[in-house]
């Protein structure tokens, strides 16, 4: 779409790899992620993305059962920094909303996400600039259980992991295993 690089709705036993993806575009209180929808058995493998609102977002009201995203470097540089660099035009580096299930969990294993700050709601939607974030909200089709975070290397941002939204209980069934998180907060 004009709005992402890759709008990946409905997709399946897709893969997106070895790309280099950057700048989506600045516009005020909207997000343009490098990658964006849900897609069953899909692979998002090797992929340098650079400077999106976010890097990779599963997004609500789909299925993303058996996603993989495995071995990117998502990363923000300085140019979408503002207010001196404690925000950024961006939000997160993976952002997971779409449902999974137990036979087929969603994996981020073995990337590297760095400088995602706070959002400026002057020029993106607002985060807290996760490096990888999953979420569960009440009345909205954000389910996101059955998951496996792994040997990620994260840093140069202001949180490492988290599951915000909480209202419907929070996701369950995710295993955070071997990460790297450092030079955050």
């Amino acid at each position: 779409s004009a709005e992402n690089l890759v709008d990946w709705h409905n997709a399946s036993n897709s893969t997106i790899q070895n790309s280099f993806m950057e700048d989506t575009g600045l516009i005020g209180a909207f997000d343009r992620p490098c990658i964006a929808g849900f897609a069953a058995h899909a692979h998002i493998v090797n992929n340098e993305l650079r400077n999106c609102s976010d890097g990779v977002v599963s997004v609500d009201g789909g299925t993303s059962t058996g996603l993989v995203i495995e071995n990117n470097d998502i990363y923000l540089t300085s140019a979408w920094y503002t207010t001196g660099g404690t925000k950024a035009c961006a939000e997160n580096g993976i952002d997971l909303k779409s449902t999974t299930d137990s036979l087929n969990p969603i994996r981020v294993i073995h990337n590297r996400s760095w400088g995602h700050r706070p959002s400026d709601g002057t020029c993106t939607d607002g985060s807290f600039g996760e490096e990888i974030i999953f979420h569960e909200t009440a009345g909205v089709n954000h389910h996101v259980s059955y998951g496996l975070i792994q040997n990620n290397i994260l840093f140069d941002g202001s949180i490492c992991i988290a599951t915000p939204n909480q209202e419907a209980g929070g996701p369950d069934h995710w295993s955070i295993i071997g990460n790297i998180c450092y030079d955050v907060g």
